[in-house]
């Protein structure tokens, strides 16, 4: 076995002992909703949605598109322009040219955009893109979920996912806080 791959074996191995802990510690600290459902689950939001949708519902049809095209403070909280990106994303990550609908949390440790195409040709953009940046990716056995780690630069490790929706391919990254 050659030192490479035993560096790659010996750093995905550390990966994925610390997506453990981190997956381990975000379920035991998640806060519930009166439900018992946790708050950070995607049927927790999808649920805040309806139920968004369903109150514009009763004040009008005119209320109700207004509230379905907008989640209001999720997009004034959220939503991103590529220009918002910082300098690293970009170098380091992925370039947004062709990113719409972009979401990142403040420090761009979380984010999610949107590209038009077929799951395979979008992920394989982002394989090569994340590939001539430095990176050794891994499928990690979830989904369609790449783990990828770089020696040197702002993010020393990234997950990757890319999920059909409809003609569309949502992208979200996670890289450790810069």
């Amino acid at each position: 076995m050659t030192t490479q791959v035993r560096r790659l074996l010996r750093a995905t191995g550390f990966l994925g002992a610390v997506f453990l802990i981190l997956a381990v510690a975000a379920v035991v600290s998640a806060p519930a909703a009166s439900d018992g459902t946790s708050l950070l689950s995607g049927r927790a939001f999808a649920d805040e949605v309806i139920a968004r949708v369903a109150a514009g519902t009763a004040e009008g049809a005119a209320a109700s598109r207004d509230d379905a095209d907008s989640l209001g403070p999720i997009d004034d909280d959220l939503g991103r322009q590529a220009a918002d990106a910082p300098p690293w994303f970009e170098q380091e990550v992925l370039s947004l040219a062709e990113a719409y609908d972009l979401r990142a949390l403040d420090d761009w440790s979380v984010v999610g955009f949107t590209m038009a195409g077929e799951v395979a040709t979008v992920r394989q953009w982002a394989v090569a893109s994340l590939e001539e940046r430095g990176w050794a990716l891994v499928e990690t056995g979830e989904g369609a979920t790449l783990a990828g780690i770089k020696e040197g630069g702002t993010c020393p490790w990234l997950l990757l996912s890319c999920t059909p929706v409809g003609d569309e391919v949502c992208i979200v990254v996670q890289v450790p806080a810069p």
